[in-house]
This record gives structure tokens, sequence and C-alpha cells, in this order.
């Protein structure tokens, strides 16, 4: 079987290996003639669709889970490796592409031959598959954190743009460049463009790079070229922009009503830029309306009208993309089967208006996940024909779009063979994802930004009346679930460690570090002490470190120097709560951001009325900071909130996720700690206006 395999997988090189071999300096080659038949209506219809298969249940799986499972139309058994069936439609079909996500990577060895097999069986095409993911970085990342650097994200290096211009931009894109080709991808769906100009922006918040459009653009354009080195095709998103909407395109539809004048300063302005630079290889289009660029209505599937969503919106993607920016690259659409069109239209009317609109690669049209899924999407492309052959389709149009998708990849600067017989050691592959994961975390130490005081513990301080005993300062940390307690725990300790070797009279502090679920049925006032209120905390939940036997919860007497409050806004979901039972979960979610708000106001003032020393850190958007700038000490701000365990060290069931405390990593957490123990220089700067930062924060 193995020798079949290389046999095919020779053939598949020899067949379309020649189109890597591009001269750059060949002048643009005319448009081939359409044909006069219509042989090649299918495969350019196939070409021009790029699916999920995130998911997949055979018949007989699908039959299991229907006889044990109220919901019996759902397949949650996650795809790691290619079956017949898979290996067959691909094949016959000849798609264009492929997205993978999280559920479908388990480690280097596994998605990578993955990656082969999928090309492997998009050999009978004589083409290569676009193999996706969305690696933006920060919160969107979707390889292993534990083994691949995720990096801060974008708003970070936003924040270093002041003191280090481009520099983190360009080298995280060619560390995720790098970590992708490695693996067998060829296209990534990054780097976000989106300017945030809503704090209340639920989705892009901290995957946009700031609020300053030119910048914006700088950094796109060196994330980008970070990438491309690596062989890696681009994706700026999501056009014309989704940083001014306060719904998320996953769910609802949007609309952005600025003015066509507003729009072309802040929303379209980076778009424009990397259009005319010719900086990326693919423009996503956004399921957002904008009134101002398309006014026109479409009637959905239960006959209501509606305004356009870009993606379905010709205006948008072929006059004012293609036509006024001269966008040379190629349009994909956001996921078709997100909220904003599936509640609205079906697949095929979704389908139809795309491609018309001018859309090239119709991404995750429908969903993919068994053998009856497989036999609706065959139909779905014989009703494309259909529609294509009477005109509803623009024949012409479809020609076209299917020689740039051939172009495109024409441009993959290696071949597919050259890519999957590159031999890494070990021992170099080590070292890769080290200089990666150091690379994040000095992205992480130099985003940081102090708003307000200098962020440092006040270990030193001796006008802290509290703290009778000289040797120990005892800090209280508030941080939104136990994992990130633990995370910051373990942060804590090995910066204590480092501090003491640096200065061995330094006061050993004793961290006590509270989830917001321990406090969830504690109702808080102003009137209350700050001693009655721990000792009514949920201590299940409490995690310390270098907590000596007689320091604990009193009715009588503070034990605390110093309280830390780590805050994450908007909301992280549920499955960003790693190390967190199911019941905390519940918990966490119970409780709104104002409330949350409320509590942490009234717990610092309660510190502050005891001497506390008291810090406010946004681990998030930093748009609450300014809610705290009057109530403590010191604010902070990083941006990046994710923590992963560091190994397979933790130990878990399904009804607590128990795990080992010292198997919880962040990198963000680990600088906070830094900071706290005046272990490293700041120079991070507020990539947002915030109504209280100002020119204080040093906005870049």
């Amino acid at each position: 079987m193995q020798i079949k395999n290389n046999f095919l997988f020779i053939i598949f090189i020899l067949l379309f290996g020649s189109i890597y071999r591009v001269n750059a300096t060949e002048l643009p080659q005319p448009l081939p003639v359409m044909p006069t038949t219509n042989d090649w209506i299918d495969v350019a219809l196939a070409q021009k669709m790029m699916l999920d298969f995130r998911f997949y249940c055979d018949q007989t799986q699908r039959e299991t889970r229907a006889k044990s499972s109220a919901n019996k139309q759902t397949c949650q058994t996650p795809l790691t490796a290619l079956n017949p069936e898979l290996k067959h439609f691909i094949e016959e079909s000849q798609i264009g592409g492929v997205i993978l996500f999280s559920e479908n990577i388990q480690d280097t060895l596994q998605v990578t031959e993955l990656n082969k097999q999928l090309q492997l069986a998009a050999s009978n095409s004589g083409l290569p598959l676009f193999i996706g993911i969305d690696q933006e970085g920060g919160r969107v990342a979707r390889l292993p954190r534990a083994e691949y650097a995720a990096f801060s994200g974008n708003m970070a290096i936003g924040a270093t743009y002041h003191s280090y211009k481009t520099h983190y931009a360009n080298a995280v894109g060619q560390a995720i460049g790098q970590q992708l080709y490695d693996l067998g991808f060829n296209l990534n769906f990054a780097p976000n463009v989106d300017v945030n100009n809503n704090p209340h922006n639920p989705v892009i918040n901290v995957r946009s790079f700031g609020d300053n459009s030119e910048v914006v653009g700088e950094l796109g354009l060196a994330m980008s070229e970070g990438m491309r080195s690596a062989n890696i095709l681009t994706t700026a998103k999501h056009f014309p922009g989704h940083g001014n909407t306060s719904i998320d395109s996953h769910s609802g539809l949007s609309a952005v009503s600025s003015p066509r004048q507003k729009l072309e300063k802040v929303e379209l302005l980076p778009f424009r830029f990397l259009s005319e630079t010719d900086a990326v290889d693919f423009i996503m289009s956004a399921h957002i309306q904008f009134p101002a660029l398309d006014n026109s209505q479409l009637t959905s599937k239960s006959g209501l009208q509606i305004t356009r969503p870009a993606t379905l919106s010709r205006k948008i993607i072929t006059d004012l993309l293609k036509k006024e920016y001269k966008f040379k690259g190629l349009v994909v659409s956001d996921a078709l089967d997100m909220g904003a069109i599936a509640k609205h239209f079906t697949a095929e009317q979704a389908l139809i208006e795309t491609f018309n609109a001018g859309v090239d690669i119709a991404l995750m049209p429908m969903v993919i996940d068994s053998p009856s899924q497989i036999k609706a999407f065959t139909r779905l492309l014989a009703k494309l024909k259909d529609k294509v052959l009477v005109g509803d389709i623009n024949k012409q149009e479809l020609w076209s779009s299917y020689q740039s998708i051939l172009k495109t990849k024409a441009k993959l600067k290696t071949a597919i063979k050259q890519q999957f017989d590159r031999r890494v050691s070990k021992s170099a592959e080590i070292a890769m994802q080290d200089k990666h994961k150091a690379l994040h975390q000095s992205l992480s130490d130099k985003s940081l930004t102090v708003l307000k005081g200098n962020g440092h513990l006040a270990i030193y301080r001796h006008e802290i009346k509290i703290n009778t005993d000289n040797r120990l300062y005892r800090l209280l940390a508030i941080m939104p679930d136990t994992g990130k307690c633990q995370a910051f725990s373990n942060a804590v300790s090995e910066a204590m460690v480092l501090k003491k070797s640096k200065n061995p009279q330094v006061k050993q502090v004793e961290l006590t570090c509270l989830s917001e679920s321990s406090l969830t049925d504690i109702e808080l006032s102003a009137n209350d002490s700050l001693e009655g209120i721990l000792s009514q905390t949920d201590h299940t939940k409490v995690h310390k470190k270098n907590i000596n036997s007689k320091a604990k919860f009193s009715s009588h007497t503070v034990n605390f120097d110093g309280l830390v409050i780590g805050s994450i806004a908007p909301k992280q979901s549920p499955y960003e709560m790693v190390g967190v039972g199911q019941m905390e979960r519940q918990q966490l979610r119970s409780k709104s951001r104002v409330q949350l708000a409320e509590r942490h106001k009234v717990l610092f003032k309660l510190a502050n009325a005891h001497g506390m020393q008291t810090i406010f850190i946004s681990i998030r958007a930093p748009y609450e900071t300014e809610n705290f700038q009057s109530d403590v000490d010191s604010v902070i701000s990083t941006y990046n909130y994710n923590v992963y365990f560091q190994s397979n060290s933790h130990q878990s069931d399904n009804k607590d996720n128990s795990l080992k405390s010292n198997s919880i990593k962040g990198e963000s957490y680990e600088s906070i700690a830094k900071q706290l123990f005046g272990l490293i220089k700041t120079s991070g700067r507020l990539p947002v206006r915030t109504i209280g930062a100002g020119e204080k924060a040093g906005k870049s």
C-alpha cells in the first residue's frame, strides 16, 4: 500500500509540479479563451469550493449516536485521518480546498500525514488543494498551544508599534508561516486587518492591531510579508471591515451605518493599501451590511427583504474591491454556514449570490460530516451547474474566476513533494519551537502596558501598617477562573525565585488566588467588611502558593497587603476556560460584565479602606481600564488571556477536570508576574483609544 501511495504521489507531482516554476519577471499572460463546450463547468464550480471536515461519522457511527443521543443529527467525531469515503469524494469532486480546525489536529506527525493524504487524494485533478487554517495568533489559534507558540495576538503587536514599528508583526508572521509550512499547509486566513473602532465589539477586539487605520495596514503588510517568506499564501480579512460591529457574524447579521467618506478613512483604508501594494493573496469578505456601499435588498428564504451583506454584494466585491481598488488576488467568503448567512439564505441561494457578487472561493458552504452530506453536496453542485447553463450564474465570470484560481495555485513557490519530503530532525524542530516560544514571551513582555502607577508590588514599602512580618508580602489575587489562577500562581512563583536571586533580602510573597466563581454566590456591598466576604468564599476554588499553615481567612484580621484583580472583557467562551469544570463554567457565565465590574469596584474600595495596595489588570480588551483609573494604585493592560496545559501531565475526569497545578501556563501571566516584581521594563502603548486613558496611554 505504501509503495502504491508513493507511486501515486510521484504521478501527482509530475502532473502539476511544473506549475510551481513561475518566473516572477514574466509579463502577464492573456486569459485563455473560454471553451465552447461545457465540460469545464463541473471542475470550475468544484474548484471554487473550500470545505471543512471538522467532524465525520460514517453510517455505523451515526446509527450508534442516534441510539444514545437526543441530538441525532449532530456528528461530533473529529476527523484526524482521511477515510476511504472522503478520499473518494475528494478524488471525484475535484474540490479546490480544505480548511482544518483544532479538532482535526492532534500533533505534528498526525496533521502532517493528514495534509499529505489530502493532497494525494487531489492528485486526480492535477491541481493541489488549498489547505488552509485560521492561525491568526492570540485568540484565534488552531495549532496546539503547548507545542506551537500561539503568540499574543494582533493588539499586542499593535502595542509594540510605538517602540518597535513592524518588527514583531514581521517576526510573528515568519514564525507562524514556518509552523504552517512544516505541517503541510499552504494558506493562512490571516492577517486580520479589521480596524477595531468599537469598544463593544464582541468578536474582533484583540484580534485587531488597533484603531489607527494606517498602522493597521502597515502591520498587516509586515505580517503578510513574514508569512509569504515561509511560502504561505495570506488573507486579509474581513472586507470591508468587521471592527465597528456589536454582533458576532457567527451568530447574526450586523450592519455598519457609517457614511462612505468615513468608511474610506477608517474601515476600508487597510484593505485599499494592501490591494494597491499587492501584499496579500486573498481577501476575505465579511457577512456585514454596509448601506453606504450597497443598500440594495435581497429576499431571504423566509420572504423578508434584507440589505445585502458584503459577501453577497456585487457593488462591494466586484465594483469596489476588484475594479476601484484593483485587487488582483482571490476573494474568499467568510464561512457561509455562519449564522449571518445560514439563518437567512439556503446554501444554494447563498452560493448563487456569492458567485454573482464576484467572490472566487466559497468557504464552508455546507457541513460535510457524513455520507448523506456528501450526496447532498454533490446534488448542490449539479444544481449550480444548471444555474450556470440557464444564465443565473454568469458563465464568462465563472471561467475568469476559475482561471484566477489556477493562476494563484501556480504561484505556490515550492512543489508539494518538496514540502512533504523535507526532513527536519527532532532536535531542529525542538530548537525552532523554543525560538518561537521565546519570541512569544518577548512579544508578551514588550506589549504589556502600564496605564497608571508603576505596576510593581510594594514589597519594599514600610508604610503598610497591616503587615507586621517584614519577611512576607501577602497578596490576594482574583482571576477570571481557576485555570487562570493556576497560570498566574505558577508565574508568581517563578518570578519570586528570579527576584530573590537578584536580591536575597526582598520580602517573600505569599499568594492566595481566588477564581471569580468562588465569589459568585456572595452579594457584595460597600458596607461589607473584606474579611467577612473572604470568610464566605468557596475554598475549593482557592489556589495558594507559599502559604504557611497560619495564613488563612479570619473574621477579625485582614491577612493581605495587596489586592490584584485580573479581568477578561468581553467574556471568554467556555472552551477557552482551560482547566475549568463544567459547574464552574456555568457559574462564571451567570454574571454579566456589568455585575463583575461592580463587584471589582466594591472589592477595591474595601481594600483601599484597609490600606492595601490595589492593582487592576485588563487581560483582554483594554477598554474596561477607564472604569478603574480612580479606584486603584496601578492599572495594567495585556492583550492575551489564553492558558494551556504544558504537557499531558494533567489528570482529568468529566466532572471536575482536575489537574496538576504546575501544568498550566500562559505567557501573558508570566509577563504580569515579572512586571509586578519589577523584573521587566515595559514599553507597550495602548493601540486603541479609551475615554479615561487619553494621551497618558501613549497611543500610537
